[in-house]
């Protein structure tokens, strides 16, 4: 089986915490983003209580542990490795120069990543279970899901399409994607990045319209969209960032 085994982590200074959690005897941790009290917006308002979900890149696991507690069976899933990493070609840029050492750099990013997760699920007393392997092609025996959540991954990958065809093999009623969205009909998808911001990490934001065409296509439907303002406490952000959750279900 790809699932793998839990971790042991005692120090929360071996961590990096993506979301901010409050843990028990730790208090409140995280630098990224602050989702507390909004699992009901975040997920479109789909019922999770006794469904089997899939978490796609989960980082500390904020949201998989918020699904338990709405009576959820979660699986965790992340990346294995850096190198399913893809950024965006930038002149001088260690990921662009010099790929295995961006890499053997970024190693311990992910692995504190990880740790993060694994003191919260071990806080939390959570039954999750967690795979790491690549969001393109996710292993077939961690058997099938009811619903898969995909949480602000698409815009960091080169192709959200091959990513999204990867879930659905593996999902069998409802996709919910909670990202940044172009609010237009067409079928059109921007670029993020920009030379003079020098940010290699976000690829794409596409329209609702295309959305609802990549999964008729594969025979589902998407029955709502919802648009919430969350708050983010990462350096250099605006305090709210407003995200589109859009609801797929898969047709008979």
């Amino acid at each position: 089986m790809s699932f793998a085994e839990p971790k042991y982590v005692e120090n929360k200074d071996d961590c990096w915490f993506y979301h901010v959690m409050d843990l028990p005897g730790i208090g409140t941790v995280g630098d990224s983003w602050d989702l507390r009290g909004r699992i009901t917006d975040y997920t479109g308002g789909v019922e999770l209580a006794g469904r089997r979900v899939l978490d796609v890149g989960t980082a500390s696991g904020f949201l998989t542990f918020e699904m338990e507690r709405q009576r959820a069976e979660v699986v965790s899933f992340d990346a294995d490795s850096p190198l399913r990493s893809f950024l965006l070609p930038m002149r001088g840029g260690m990921f662009t120069e010099n790929r295995q050492h961006w890499a053997d750099h970024y190693e311990g990013v992910l692995r504190k990543l990880n740790n993060s997760y694994w003191l919260a699920h071990r806080l939390y007393g959570s039954r999750a279970r967690v795979c790491y392997g690549d969001v393109y092609d996710i292993p077939a025996d961690i058997g099938n899901f009811d619903i898969a959540l995909v949480g602000q991954i698409l815009v960091h990958l080169s192709d959200p399409v091959r990513a999204l065809s990867s879930i659905m093999d593996r999902c069998r009623d409802y996709i919910i994607i909670t990202e940044g969205m172009l609010d237009r009909d067409e079928p059109v998808a921007a670029l993020c990045a920009r030379a003079r911001d020098r940010n290699p990490w976000s690829w794409w934001h596409y329209s609702i319209g295309l959305y609802r065409e990549i999964f008729a296509l594969a025979g589902w439907k998407i029955e709502r969209v919802n648009r919430a303002k969350y708050r983010c406490i990462a350096s250099g952000s605006p305090p709210q960032i407003e995200l589109t959750t859009i609801v797929a279900r898969r047709l008979p």
